[in-house]
């Protein structure tokens, strides 16, 4: 496994961004076979903010074991789930726009009692998708559960999908190539960002 994490970014995740980690994989598509696993963050802007990368031969407990590892080593830290994965897992067998929104309804709901009115709505209209559902605890994917100290209620992982397709033509390459491109595609982005706020700051923005 090679692994991959500027101090520089290391740094600004820990003074500047959200206590948010976007953690995702995508699979090598050249003749060398593997995934790219990315860790993403997400700055007080809400934009992206990348921290780390790495090769792995595939995704599994040894480099890749999120639950098992997280549970390990910082067993106080906030575990979600991605909704749109399981979402999209989930309604292979649970079709309908009824469905849909009474799921949606169930992962936006802000306090335990909308969560459980929207359960026991699903749970008339289909009790088997119900206990699909509910095979994961909601406190991984329902705004009605989740801890407040991150200032963040995001449900998905779009994230470090996001960052996944920004580096999809270096995918074919080699392993020294595609490094050097992703490294270089990360600091140009650090210095853009860097510019950008340097710029900025030059101005007063007035709110009429």
């Amino acid at each position: 496994m090679l692994y991959v994490c500027f101090s520089g970014l290391k740094e600004g995740f820990i003074r500047y961004c959200k206590l948010v980690l976007c953690l995702d994989s995508c699979y090598l598509n050249g003749l060398l076979k593997g995934e790219i696993l990315a860790d993403v963050g997400r700055d007080n802007n809400n934009q992206i903010f990348s921290i780390a990368w790495a090769i792995a031969e595939i995704e599994n407990w040894e480099t890749w074991g999120l639950l098992e590892e997280i549970s390990l080593l910082l067993p106080c830290v906030e575990h979600r789930f991605c909704a749109r994965h399981m979402y999209a897992h989930w309604r292979r067998d649970h079709k309908g726009l009824d469905m849909q929104q009474l799921l949606w309804a169930r992962y936006k709901a802000t306090n335990e009692a909308k969560f459980r009115k929207h359960t026991a709505r699903i749970n008339t209209l289909k009790e088997v998708a119900h206990e699909d559902l509910m095979e994961k605890d909601p406190k991984y994917w329902s705004r009605a559960f989740f801890r407040t100290h991150s200032k963040c209620d995001s449900m998905d992982n779009n994230f470090s999908q996001a960052c996944n397709s920004s580096i999809l033509p270096t995918r074919y390459k080699s392993i020294i190539s595609l490094f050097e491109d992703i490294r270089h595609y990360f600091m140009n982005r650090s210095l853009a960002k860097n510019l950008g706020v340097r710029v900025g700051s030059q101005y007063v923005v007035l709110k009429l």
